[in-house]
């Protein structure tokens, strides 16, 4: 069995100002190669490091 790569591009702690001036920050993981890509979101009222079951 052939295994595959695939090129991924990590931006950690992006900054997101809100409305409010609250600064949000996010990991950003995007492939590489050219788009379009599907957009996966995913939040937690926990920190970005905490572990899911």
């Amino acid at each position: 069995m052939e295994r595959q790569t695939a090129e991924i591009q990590i931006e950690l702690d992006v900054p997101a100002q809100m409305r409010d001036g609250t600064v949000l920050r996010a990991d950003v993981y995007r492939p590489g190669g050219a788009g379009p890509w599907p957009v996966l979101l995913s939040r937690l009222p926990y920190g970005k490091q905490t572990r899911r079951p």
